[in-house]
């Protein structure tokens, strides 16, 4: 199995095991969009960073992607 990196143009939702969406006042069911995802190689090591913007709210800016699940893939994939 290939672990697949975040795309932009992605839908994504917090993990259930995420707390940061609280702190966010998001649900844990909302779907965001992927609007940005660090370049490889990562600064971080093999962690890389996305900002995903929920609609009608904020942008959750340069977040760990493992805060994040994929809930259907950008557009072309």
């Amino acid at each position: 199995m290939t672990l697949r990196r975040f795309r932009e143009g992605d839908r994504v939702r917090f993990r259930p095991q995420s707390n940061l969406q609280f702190s966010l006042n998001i649900a844990t069911d909302e779907v965001g969009t992927v609007v940005w995802v660090e370049q490889h190689p990562p600064q971080t090591g093999p962690n890389y960073r996305v900002s995903v913007a929920f609609p009608g709210r904020i942008s959750v800016e340069r977040v760990f992607e493992f805060e994040f699940e994929l809930v259907e893939a950008a557009p072309g994939e």
